[in-house]
């Protein structure tokens, strides 16, 4: 018999979940550690609930759901169902996101969408999604680069083209030092930056105490940290985050350049750099996505980037009969 349930946040939830997850994305581990701090530190200011399906004793499976902090969008909501795979098509999924939607609709919150996503090479996923109505919005390339493999020769002298510019690149670490302002204006270029990534619905600006917490996650690492400045302004960044379940990999958070700076060499300096910081580190790969059209994702194949199973956004859109 299946039992659902609110997720206690116990160790022996988290444990249950987070095996779960890696059941089925085993290519793309999750932590306990991660995860936790995650759901500790989020912004209370938006609904975020999570219920389990137990058999036995045993979760076979969860449903996430509330409103975007990212990209709020009044009367939006997500909705994330995930299964044991040797418990799919059994029902589980269905009773699990029958269970998300009923409690919102008990609470009259009158959703407009729901939004969800699948990777793209998990039709049963897909399936899921695309039978109840959803419609896909958008695709994210993921992409890894093997540092092993990246070409030094072809890339050689992008910073120093860039440094004739006068425009330098510094770690989050040395500005700490001498930039008393460093992370509001951080705060401020993230912000900027993030109004150009391509989204389904526009980002909304994080408050900066959410910002600040951030920089306190155990993925966090100021040495890998990258800002181009010029003349004092903050006109670029990259940065890696630890992948604390895969230790020699590291993930890519957000890459740009302001508008006035493009076309510059300026984000293909970041990344070279960042690269050389990935090699010192001891990471074997580094881990990126872009949407597809996104000319980051042109720049990361270049830098020799190779592409994996991408992720789909899927939205569907609501009537007064739903």
């Amino acid at each position: 018999m299946l039992k659902i349930r609110e997720f206690d946040y116990s160790d022996v939830d988290y444990e249950a979940m987070i095996s779960l997850l890696n059941a089925i994305w085993p290519d793309e581990p999750s932590s306990i550690e991660g995860t936790r701090y995650w759901d500790d530190t989020r912004d209370r200011n938006y609904m975020f609930e999570r219920f389990v399906a137990e058999q036995n004793g045993a979760i076979v499976g969860h449903v996430t759901y509330g409103e975007s902090s990212w990209s709020y969008v009044p009367g939006k909501y997500f909705i994330q169902v995930r299964v044991l795979p040797d418990r799919q098509r059994q029902g589980i999924g269905s009773s699990l996101y029958d269970h998300a939607v009923g409690v919102m609709s008990g609470r009259e919150l009158r959703p407009i969408a729901f939004a969800s996503h699948a990777r793209e090479d998990q039709p049963q996923g897909v399936r899921f999604l695309t039978s109840r109505g959803y419609e896909q919005t958008m695709r994210d390339e993921v992409s890894w680069l093997t540092l092993a493999d990246f070409d030094e020769e072809r890339f050689r002298g992008v910073e120093e083209k860039v440094l004739d510019q006068g425009i330098e690149i510094r770690t989050f670490t040395e500005l700490d030092g001498i930039d008393p302002k460093l992370r509001e204006r951080m705060w401020e270029l993230d912000h900027e930056l993030m109004k150009d990534v391509p989204s389904p619905d526009p980002v909304t600006k994080q408050p900066f105490e959410q910002f600040l917490k951030w920089l306190e996650s155990p993925s966090f690492l100021p040495d890998a940290w990258l800002i181009a400045v010029d003349k004092g302004a903050y006109v670029g960044m990259t940065e890696f985050w630890k992948r604390l379940a895969s230790p020699d990999r590291l993930g890519t958070g957000l890459t740009g350049v302001v508008r006035s700076h493009r076309r510059r060499g300026v984000a293909t300096a970041l990344k070279v750099r960042a690269i050389h910081f990935a090699k010192d580190y001891g990471a074997r790969v580094i881990e990126t996505d872009n949407e597809e059209k996104n000319p980051m994702y042109g720049l990361n194949v270049d830098l020799g980037f190779k592409a994996r199973p991408g992720w789909l956004s899927f939205k569907k859109t609501l009537t007064t009969s739903d």
